[in-house]
């Protein structure tokens, strides 16, 4: 295959395993990327249990992705990519429940490796909504714009999952573990990838975090994903699974995410008409909200 067939190929795909990532780890940039950030021990605290809930309201988020994404057979062909992301975010009370209204505001995208892929967009049609159940399950997950795939979600709209956490009803400890399971279809053009990710919780502890007081909690994500194109002269299919580490700060008297921190790394096996190809990225990512 002639390097320009491959670059093309390349490219392509560099969009489809991004669509992971998006909605699962939250993650900070630092120098390199290390082998997995490090465990954050259970400290000793004085309020040592939390009954968390959510309260209505909207927030905007700041996103930055760093991510490095490589053939695995083959290092030295590596696309590095770095994402910034605003992200709109409301809860508007129901009878015991919240609709929720996700928007990206704007989205900038820039790459040293492949050019092309820099861009910058202030104009994002698709709004996502849903149902949030005061304990932090979405369901009822809808669009307001037409996608090729019938009932999924774009990458964009996918970022919610990484804003909003699931909690166990009543009373938590520092120490307890608590998990939920998401079982999601997104959308990349008309290549529908079917996702299901599985977070796994622990609440580490209780502390006041840059003047407010917040709820430490480690989040372990896994997902596996299969997706494929219907179009007939581009037949494509997808296969893959990643684990991811994330830190992040819950405020303990409305719920809002504040920040957070995390790492993840996902393989990939791509196949075309042209033959499989086996794939590597590595993200990092810090959100905060602004």
């Amino acid at each position: 295959m002639s390097y320009i067939i491959f670059r093309q190929t390349f490219c392509r795909t560099i969009g489809i395993v991004i669509i992971l990532n998006n909605c699962s780890p939250n993650r900070v940039a630092q120098p390199g990327f290390a082998t997995a950030p490090p465990r954050e021990q259970i400290k000793p605290s004085l309020q040592d249990e939390w009954m968390p809930k959510q309260a209505p309201g909207t927030r905007q988020y700041l996103i930055e992705d760093s991510s490095t994404t490589s053939i695995s057979d083959d290092p030295t062909h590596t696309s590095s990519l770095q994402r910034a992301t605003t992200y709109s975010l409301s809860l508007v009370p129901l009878t015991d429940s919240f609709s929720f209204t996700a928007k990206v505001d704007s989205m900038s995208t820039n790459s040293v490796s492949s050019p092309e892929l820099s861009t910058l967009n202030k104009s994002f049609s698709q709004t996502v909504h849903g149902t949030f159940s005061n304990s932090g399950e979405i369901s009822a997950v809808t669009t307001d714009a037409s996608l090729s795939c019938q009932g999924g979600v774009d990458a964009a709209g996918m970022r919610v999952f990484e804003l909003t956490q699931y909690y166990p009803k009543g009373t938590i400890k520092v120490g307890d573990k608590w998990a939920d399971t998401i079982s999601v279809i997104s959308c990349r053009g008309k290549i529908i990838l079917y996702q299901k990710i599985i977070r796994k919780y622990q609440l580490l502890e209780l502390i006041n975090w840059k003047k407010y007081p917040v709820a430490k909690i480690q989040r372990n994500v896994s997902t596996t994903l299969t997706g494929n194109s219907s179009e007939s002269q581009n037949q494509l299919t997808a296969i893959g699974f990643g684990t991811g580490t994330i830190l992040f700060y819950a405020d303990r008297t409305n719920g809002f995410l504040r920040e957070s921190k995390g790492y993840s790394e996902s393989k990939f096996i791509i196949t075309t008409s042209r033959g499989n190809y086996s794939f590597t990225q590595n993200v990092i990512t810090h959100i905060k909200i602004q």
